[in-house]
């Protein structure tokens, strides 16, 4: 996440997805929010950029694509 305005979003996305079945982890960072099950492994996987549109990856899109936006929140698919 480059924002942590974008947490709640990116929790509930995060839920959606393991309930699925498609693995998740987040950053070292986040564990203490997600809980240690969402840690990283070494598995190479594509990764979900959450940002509030005002940080660095609002104002220059990362090398990914824009796969949903709303209010407050933009997210990018970037593989990994």
């Amino acid at each position: 996440m480059e924002s942590t305005s974008t947490w709640p979003t990116a929790a509930a996305t995060a839920l959606f997805l393991t309930k699925r079945g498609i693995h998740v982890s987040v950053e070292d960072k986040w564990l203490t929010v997600f809980g240690s099950q969402f840690a990283p492994d070494a598995t190479s996987h594509g990764r979900l950029i959450f940002s509030d549109g005002t940080s660095r990856v609002g104002a220059e899109p990362p090398a990914g694509t824009r796969v949903a936006g709303a209010p407050g929140v933009v997210v990018y698919d970037r593989e990994e």
